[in-house]
């Protein structure tokens, strides 16, 4: 059971993870086939939407900063 998100930007959804009794993880691809030895398992996590933290966040603690950046993506009508 995953913690409720802590604001409206956070969801819960699921992420697949290969289990820990998995001794092997290989993958087998040949022209209509695939093999995969693993043994995978899906987990409810939440995805938290950091922005709100981005004064908190630093290189050295998180491993990655965010920085305020203006998109040349245009947004279409509907989307977002």
């Amino acid at each position: 059971m995953v913690n409720a998100p802590e604001n409206d930007r956070d969801v819960v959804t699921k992420l697949t993870f290969i289990t820990p009794t998995s001794k092997f993880n290989r993958r087998y691809v040949a022209p209509g086939e695939e093999v995969n030895t693993g043994v995978y398992e899906d987990r409810d996590v939440i995805v938290r939407d950091a922005r709100a933290k981005t004064g908190e966040m630093t290189l050295d603690k998180n491993g990655f900063i965010l920085i305020d950046h203006k998109s040349k993506v245009v947004r279409l009508h509907g989307f977002g």
